[in-house]
């Protein structure tokens, strides 16, 4: 990644298991951590195909879900909770680190 781009980047699920992930992404940013309650999530992924983990047992993807939930609210910048819309987290996100709603892209 070049060092002076503006960039927002939406990582999988695991991309944090890695501590050399970890360093990297929090050397060149901000780690935002959009938290929502796992029965939320599953209800939004509920009809995707290429999700591999929810093939897997409800046990094992609520015990998955709560060691990732709790390394990603240790590692993250800022937490925000995601149980509204895209657009409100969008804007929760924007508030909370000040951005100039104003600037062209």
């Amino acid at each position: 990644l070049d060092t002076n781009s503006k960039l927002i980047i939406s990582t999988g699920g695991g991309i944090l298991s890695k501590r050399k992930n970890i360093k990297l992404i929090k050397k060149r940013g901000i780690v935002v951590f959009l938290n929502c309650p796992l029965k939320i999530c599953l209800e939004r992924i509920e009809n995707k195909k290429n999700r591999p983990l929810l093939k897997k047992k409800e046990k094992k993807i609520k015990s998955l879900f709560k060691k990732r939930q709790k390394k990603y609210t240790k590692i993250a910048d800022l937490i925000i909770d995601n149980i509204n819309t895209s657009e409100d987290c969008s804007n929760s996100i924007i508030k909370k680190l000040k951005i100039p709603t104003d600037l062209e892209i």
